[in-house]
């Protein structure tokens, strides 16, 4: 298991709410991925699978997404905001 795997693992144990071996449970999760030179969010991640260095994660709509465990860069815990600030800044 390479290095960046490793920091992959430890991520996903420390921010879960359940682990079993590399399968891990979360209650509302957003996974932040490397991709270039920026970062992709997948949100309301429930499951994620460690195997063989990639990393499979479903979602609550039942998607699943798959990447390289070194892609892996963040983890994101709790729901996001819905409070909307109006265009300008402005307060109702």
């Amino acid at each position: 298991m390479s290095e960046s795997q490793k920091n992959a693992r430890e991520l996903l144990a420390r921010a879960s709410n359940e682990s079993e071996g590399d399968n891990f449970t979360f209650v509302d999760a957003t996974l932040l991925i490397e991709v270039g030179s920026s970062a992709m969010s997948v949100e309301k991640v429930q499951r994620v699978a460690l195997e063989a260095g990639l990393i499979d994660a479903e979602t609550d709509r039942g998607e699943r997404f798959f990447f390289e465990a070194e892609r892996l860069i963040g983890i994101r815990l709790g729901k996001a905001s819905s409070k909307r600030v109006s265009g300008a800044g402005f307060t109702p």
